[in-house]
């Protein structure tokens, strides 16, 4: 076998890998979500293309499984294989098995990212080859490379390590993901329900107690009425009482 730093300078540039950034509905995957996930990481896979056509099942026999189109003109045909079962070099000789002339490869596989000793969610690989790389090495030495592109990828991103799994693994791993993200927000739904209970309390009590306070006000209103009435009065009367006293002095 080829020595290692061989192999990473003749390769290396060529085989691209690709995580996407947000997790997959692996439920809903197939090839046809390539259509929609490929036009965001191209800068990544180092391809241009303005239009693609995905066969999701049978292809037309001269098409491959994606075909990308640049000005209209028919500029690169891929051959897409997923690895199943996690094992990037079973796939990789499937994929190479059933390469077509001038067909390039896509390895698709599920990984689970691993941060402070534990994973936190399910994403999808897409591991890019040239047709000439998928001809000239075995899937042994291609492999070699793919790990250290994971290695320097897990590096880069701040994790322990990008694990290969299974897609079955994946499915449970995402299912229980999702219960217990469904949990969390119950409890918190259950919190907030609670805390506005809370709050519509709070909020009868202080209207309460405003209503409290302006029938106080309303009395003490009153009372001042009153007791303004009565200061009228007793002025009256004193006056009254002047005006008598003058009048008979006069």
């Amino acid at each position: 076998m080829r020595s290692l730093k061989i192999l990473q300078r003749k390769i290396g540039e060529l085989i691209k890998v690709v995580m996407t950034p947000y997790p997959i509905d692996l439920g809903k995957f197939t090839v046809r979500s390539l259509g929609k996930i490929l036009p965001k990481v191209k800068d990544q896979l180092n391809l241009e293309f303005d239009k693609l056509i995905v066969y999701p099942g049978p292809q037309p026999r001269a098409s491959a499984d994606i075909e990308l189109y640049l000005k209209e003109e028919l500029v690169k045909k891929i051959n897409v294989k997923t690895a199943v079962s996690g094992d990037l070099e079973i796939a990789l000789r499937r994929l190479k098995k059933s390469l077509k002339i001038g067909e390039d490869g896509l390895l698709i596989a599920f990984c689970i990212a691993i941060k402070d000793e534990k994973p936190i969610e399910t994403k999808m690989l897409m591991i890019y080859i040239p047709s000439q790389i998928l001809h000239e090495y075995t899937p042994s030495e291609i492999l070699v490379i793919i790990e250290e592109k994971l290695l320097e990828k897990a590096r880069k991103e701040k994790l322990d390590s990008i694990d290969i799994i299974a897609l079955n693994e994946a499915l449970q791993f995402e299912q229980t993901y999702r219960s217990i993200i469904a949990s969390e927000e119950a409890k918190q739904a259950k919190a907030l329900a609670e805390q506005a209970r809370n709050e519509a309390k709070q909020a009868k009590e202080l209207a309460e107690q405003a209503r409290n306070e302006a029938k106080q006000a309303k009395e003490l209103a009153e009372q001042a009425r009153n007791e303004a009435k009565q200061a009228k009065e007793l002025a009256k009367l004193i006056l009254e009482r002047l005006d008598l006293i003058l009048g008979k002095k006069d």
